[in-house]
């Protein structure tokens, strides 16, 4: 990679970078994670001048504790993790306020299951089912039970207690005035749109923001407790490019078999961040949008944008 690199290439040998530097460890559970970012880490950044931190990834331990156990409710499971990744959250802050130190934490994604429509539109509430008013409900019949009640004996019906006069009967509390504009207390009032975790998280979850970009829309790990923790977030976007046939299907008309992959596209756009404006709702590789890089032998290298037209 420094070879190749043609920056690195033409620095001298005394001023190259050296991979010798890099310190790197696994951490198989979240036991070990916590005990090596607790103990051992401090002392290797103090021993060492090490000026970055990378933890990757951190929601493979965190899903893997908290999601394969079925004993416990999955509520209990959730309170655990939460209270887990703010203390994770705080202990990085904490390293990278002490030794100058940054810290580049990578996260998964999963696939988005959203209401809206293709992750733009405003889901419809569904229409309440109509209320049946109290003076439209009936006491059942039963025929089977005609004969008996009008066998009712004299005596029975003597011992049966007069209702009181029309003018000492109780009379209902006063109801109080209700809205105008929600005259049913018991209807449910739906939330403005706007105010959902739905429509909010597209800003900051780095997908569905921008409409002219047609990827799969994802869903970071961890949720929005650990949105809270960081202090910026870089998307990373890719998807397949140049399908094509290859020899596998020589003979067969064209548009069958399956196609050959020949590469990737890749992307990355600023989310939000302290120290960066986030990326602007513009079409791929146009100034202020995701900026295209690719991956070589030499490390990573940008894609020149085009100019908007």
């Amino acid at each position: 990679m420094i070879t190749s690199n043609p920056f690195f290439s033409s620095l001298p040998p005394s001023s190259r970078p050296s991979l010798d530097n890099i310190t790197s460890t696994t951490t198989p559970d979240l036991e070990s994670q916590d005990h090596i970012l607790t103990y051992q880490a401090p002392v290797e950044i103090a021993r060492r001048g090490i000026g970055l931190l990378i933890l990757d990834s951190v929601a493979a331990n965190y899903r893997a504790e908290f999601e394969r156990s079925a004993t416990s409710g999955i509520s209990s499971n959730m309170g655990a993790r939460t209270n887990e990744l703010i203390k994770l959250g705080m202990h990085l802050k904490n390293l990278a306020e002490k030794y100058n130190l940054a810290v580049v934490v990578s996260n998964q994604v999963a696939d988005r299951f959203s209401g809206f429509a293709n992750g733009t539109g405003p889901k419809t509430p569904a229409a309440p089912p109509p209320k049946t008013p109290a003076s439209s409900l009936k006491a059942p019949f039963f025929p089977h039970m005609l004969g008996k009640q009008s066998q009712e004996s004299p005596l029975a019906s003597r011992s049966r207690p007069r209702p009181p006069p029309a003018d000492v009967l109780p009379q209902p509390p006063p109801q109080p005035q209700l809205n105008p504009e929600f005259p049913d207390p018991e209807v449910e009032i739906n939330a403005h749109p706007a105010l959902s975790l739905d429509h909010q998280q597209k800003w900051f979850t780095g997908w569905g923001d921008n409409p002219s970009l047609d990827y799969p829309l994802k869903t970071p790990s961890l949720g929005l407790v650990w949105s809270t923790q960081i202090s910026g977030r870089i998307a990373l976007f890719r998807r397949p490019v140049n399908y094509g046939y290859g020899d596998h299907t020589a003979g067969q008309r064209e548009g069958e078999g399956m196609g050959a992959m020949k590469g990737w596209k890749r992307w990355m756009k600023v989310v939000w961040g302290v120290h960066a404006p986030p990326s602007e709702a513009v079409p791929r590789n146009k100034k202020g949008g995701p900026a295209e890089f690719e991956v070589w032998m030499g490390g990573l290298r940008a894609i020149k944008a085009q100019d908007q037209e």
